[in-house]
């Protein structure tokens, strides 16, 4: 079986060109870098084989509470000395557990299994959805704003509230910007056949801005292209440019 590539093979060389709205402009090597990348991604092993969605919230919860009580003990922020953080270990569990871990159980046949057949063929586009999310490196957050454009096949639509629930449903777990942008694209090219899906997040990352570099005001932008935007420059400037628009930079 042969490895799959390395993220920092992928990005090797890799040098993001952004147009006048702030956006990237995609080259044909730079999309076929981007396919190299989605193609490592549909790789990613599966959630652990010990997640087992049926086990119970209220244990989840109180496993996850004991392990911040030592976390904290560790620290020398013993609860029971520090009546400040008594609740902070069910507080932190019940955040996890309800917030930050239901992506882990997603799949988007519950928001794209009903599609509807309007004959509609040209862009429609999605943007400024909102993205909240857990960095799996370091279980710090990262949010922002995706934006999703597609061009339906056979007339074949979603409703409109279903794509931010694509969104959120993936964003919902530990997991990296890559992934997300690349899970949101195949799941509308799966599920509507689309002519063709463009997925772009633009992220701030706290792994990055409140430790390591401290790259205060950085944003990380990441896109995914599929089936027309690929192959026609026309297109992928429509989305670039009416994105640019919604984003105040026409």
């Amino acid at each position: 079986m042969t490895d799959k590539p390395r993220l920092s093979e992928i990005m090797a060389g890799f040098q993001v060109s952004l147009g006048e709205n702030g956006l990237p402009t995609l080259t044909p090597s730079m999309l076929a870098m981007q396919e190299r990348f989605r193609l490592a991604i549909a790789n990613d092993p599966p959630p652990p084989d010990d997640f087992d969605p049926a086990v119970p919230r209220e244990e989840r919860i109180s496993r996850i509470a004991n392990a911040v009580t030592e976390i904290l003990a560790a620290l020398g922020l013993d609860p029971v000395a520090y009546p400040s953080v008594a609740e902070t270990p069910m507080r932190y569990a019940r955040m996890l557990v309800d917030e930050f871990s239901s992506g882990l159980a997603y799949h988007p046949a519950d928001d794209l299994g009903v599609v509807f057949e309007e004959g509609h063929d040209e862009l429609i586009i999605v943007p400024n959805i909102p993205v909240y999310a857990l960095c799996e490196h370091h279980l710090l957050p990262f949010y922002g704003r995706a934006h999703v454009g597609y061009i339906p096949s056979g007339g074949k639509i979603v409703g409109l509230s279903k794509i931010p629930r694509v969104v959120d449903g993936y964003a919902r777990c530990p997991t990296v910007q890559e992934r997300i942008t690349s899970q949101v694209a195949d799941a509308l090219d799966d599920f509507l056949g689309a002519q063709g899906v463009y997925v772009v997040l633009e992220c701030e990352h706290l792994c990055m801005v409140a430790r390591g570099i401290k790259a205060h005001g950085s944003t990380t932008i990441t896109s995914a292209v599929r089936g027309t935007f690929k192959a026609d420059p026309a297109a992928r400037a429509e989305f670039l440019t009416l994105i640019g628009k919604s984003r105040g930079m026409a």
